[in-house]
């Protein structure tokens, strides 16, 4: 019983540092991002997402907030095909988690006007 315990230990303080060090690139990232430094923003959040998705799994509600932040960063230097491929998969993940019933359908459809919202304002530049 002991060793059961100690192993459940183990696991959860290695994810729990997992997290938080997802958590320190995605603030690298947005940081970056906020500076209109789009390389190292790029950088930082592509890192947060590998470590995101091998810790969580491709499907996690953390993976689509990485996925929006890198589709941004990509609108935002102009590679609007690798931006659109994140906001996609961003989007895919979100609408999963409401089909599940994990996420609120109001939260959803906000993260969908802010994607019209990106689109409109892209095509104003």
């Amino acid at each position: 019983a002991d060793r059961d315990v100690a192993e459940a230990l183990d696991v959860h303080t290695r994810a729990f540092a997992a997290r938080n060090e997802a958590l320190a690139l995605m603030g690298q990232a947005l940081h970056r991002q906020s500076s209109a430094r789009y390389d190292d923003a790029e950088h930082w959040a592509s890192r947060a997402l590998a470590l995101r998705e091998r810790t969580l799994g491709p499907d996690h509600y953390d993976v689509s907030a990485t996925h929006l932040v890198l589709g941004l960063v990509y609108d935002e230097v102009g590679d609007y095909a690798r931006g659109e491929r994140h906001f996609e998969r961003a989007l895919a993940i979100l609408h999963d988690d409401v089909t599940r019933g994990q996420l609120d359908r109001s939260l959803f459809d906000i993260f969908c006007s802010a994607r019209v919202w990106t689109l409109v304002e892209r095509d104003r530049k």
